[in-house]
């Protein structure tokens, strides 16, 4: 494919800039690498250009940070990896248009689209959330703390299942 590819060696998306890309993904990263990346390449803040990210951890630091710096979240779906453990992962497309966003918790963590889908994969990875935490509020709890944040997520979480799915 050396006719059609140009391989570039760097740091996140220094050097790319001259290719003018409309479409970046960025896949298997966390989700604060992914914002370091982007946070450096400031040209991806234009009209027209679409970035596919997919964070292996922490989606919620992507997903405020696309938020607060004026990217519209256009497109998002949670997918299942039936080949490694029943991986559940979450993708993101979006582009910038400038207008800042505030997201709850609950949006930051699943995505304002997830949370809407009433799709299968979507419950699961909610109802896995839902477990993670509740297990840090009951923990919480053991040692003396209210787990009052950890609470208010169980229950917009718990909220978003009854209403949508």
């Amino acid at each position: 494919l050396g006719d059609r590819i140009v391989a570039v060696r760097a740091d996140g998306l220094d050097k790319t800039r001259d290719f003018a890309p409309d479409c970046i993904t960025i896949l298997g990263m966390g989700g604060e690498l992914i914002v370091s990346i982007l946070d450096k390449a400031d040209w991806v803040r234009k009209e027209g250009i679409t970035l596919v990210l997919q964070p292996m951890t922490h989606p919620e630091i992507l997903a405020k940070y696309l938020a607060e710096e004026g990217f519209d979240v256009i497109g998002e779906k949670i997918v299942r990896d039936g080949t490694r453990d029943d991986r559940i992962y979450r993708i993101i497309c979006a582009k910038f248009d400038g207008k800042r966003r505030a997201l709850t918790e609950a949006e930051a963590l699943v995505g304002k689209i997830n949370l809407a889908s009433g799709d299968d994969v979507a419950r699961a990875y909610i109802e896995r959330i839902i477990r993670v935490f509740s297990v840090r509020i009951a923990g919480k709890a053991r040692s003396g703390d209210g787990a009052e944040k950890e609470k208010r997520l169980v229950d917009e979480l718990k909220s978003y299942l009854e209403r949508n799915f």
